[in-house]
């Protein structure tokens, strides 16, 4: 890594890290300091070869399997694919796995010798990762011809939300769609530089796909996690649902988030109101004619679903998705909702339009999402072999 970049990094970092604070800044400082002076050149097992490198954030996410299609599609047209779990900063240093030539500053040594080592330890020609905002990224992307490419894989429609959404250092950044890519392009501050892929979700293939409803199905609610549902306003909303739930007398069904403590829903006893055993979501979304829902990236779900949502939050809260564009206002107390639901049923047609119209913002593929990633994989590993232009999609580049 140059001087020049190298000096844009820790510029970025100042800001991100420690929010341009001295004392923040200092202990980023010292901590990444000796880091970087217990990294040496330590290579010493065996190495081996593949065509791509699949660099998992944690062990949950390996084994939770969320990019097994995409693996099976990979390995059904004989690409050589490897898995692997990534190293925190800790493990780094203490396995030594890290290894020179070391380029940058000492502060990001760590990085760029963990980079270095899985590039020799596992020799591939396309590296997927997907944690977002890891300073391991500018280390693996590649600098020369003969290097592995990254292909970063999104697993959220990218809003505000985080700022780890800001680092951009990748050779291809795979995102859902049209929205995730006017974010990027509009950010205040980032990193880097890559080409967009609109490429949707590792999560959407053609089996994510439901009948049309009915708008005499019942509703269903979907949860917050436990960091929203144990706020003052995530308890407001709970029960603005279960009051306007009582005077309506709808059926309604009940997710609850997959980290939700619970407490809530299970002292609920009312008629009318189910609360689901866990379950996929596609078949919690089968039973519903609408979903109602706080802030959510689980709205994207039920849109391509074909089932419409209504939003449930305070004036205060923003609308990172832009719900409000398509399906209509969002609404903070039961009379609101009564007439929210009202409106959607009674000319439910429009709601289901506008589920398309949605879905296709947020998540360019849809369900043929796995099969686009796939079939760009491929071409880019064709394109490695022929020495062909490798394809590109949209150029961002770093606002800092």
């Amino acid at each position: 890594m140059d001087y020049v970049k190298t000096q844009k990094l820790l510029s970025y970092c100042k800001k991100r890290y420690a929010k341009n604070r001295i004392f923040f800044w200092c202990f980023w400082c010292l901590r990444s300091y000796f880091r970087g002076i217990l990294c040496g050149d330590n290579f010493s097992d065996t190495s081996e070869s593949c065509d791509i490198l699949i660099l998992h954030p944690s062990r949950k996410s390996f084994e939770l399997k969320r990019k097994q299609k995409l693996i099976d599609k990979l390995r059904s047209s004989g690409i050589n694919v490897k898995e692997a779990i990534a190293l925190s900063e800790r493990e780094i240093v203490k396995q030594k796995s890290c290894c020179g030539p070391f380029e940058s500053n000492i502060f990001f040594h760590c990085y760029e010798g963990y980079a270095n080592w899985l590039r020799r330890r596992f020799n591939p020609k396309i590296i997927i990762t997907d944690r977002n905002g890891s300073l391991l990224s500018p280390f693996l992307k590649s600098r020369t011809l003969g290097d592995p490419i990254t292909f970063h894989l999104a697993h959220a429609v990218l809003t505000a939300q985080s700022s780890r959404f800001s680092m951009l250092d990748y050779d291809y950044y795979c995102v859902y769609g049209q929205s995730s890519a006017e974010y990027l392009q509009a950010l205040p501050y980032s990193f880097g530089s890559c080409h967009l892929v609109l490429g949707g979700s590792v999560l959407f293939d053609e089996d994510f796909q439901l009948p049309p409803p009915t708008p005499s199905a019942p509703l269903l609610f979907l949860g917050m996690g436990p960091e929203l549902e144990s706020t003052t306003l995530g308890q407001k909303i709970y029960e603005l649902v279960l009051s306007w739930q009582k005077t309506s007398g709808r059926k309604l069904y009940v997710r609850l988030h997959q980290r939700s403590n619970s407490k809530f829903w299970t002292a609920v006893s009312q008629e009318g109101v189910e609360v689901l055993q866990e379950e996929p979501f596609k078949e919690s979304a089968a039973r519903a004619s609408l979903i109602l829902a706080p802030y959510t990236n689980a709205v994207v779900d039920a849109a391509l679903l074909g089932r419409p949502v209504q939003l449930i939050a305070f004036p205060e809260e923003q609308d990172f998705l832009q719900v409000e564009a398509y399906f209509g206002s969002r609404v903070f107390n039961s009379v609101g909702l009564e007439k929210a639901v009202n409106r959607h049923l009674d000319d439910y047609r429009k709601s289901i339009d506008a589920c398309t119209s949605f879905s296709e913002f947020h998540l360019e593929q849809g369900v043929h999402s796995v099969n686009y990633i796939n079939d760009v994989l491929l071409e880019l590993l064709e394109a490695r072999a022929t020495s062909k232009a490798i394809p590109v999609g949209q150029s961002v580049a770093s606002s800092s």
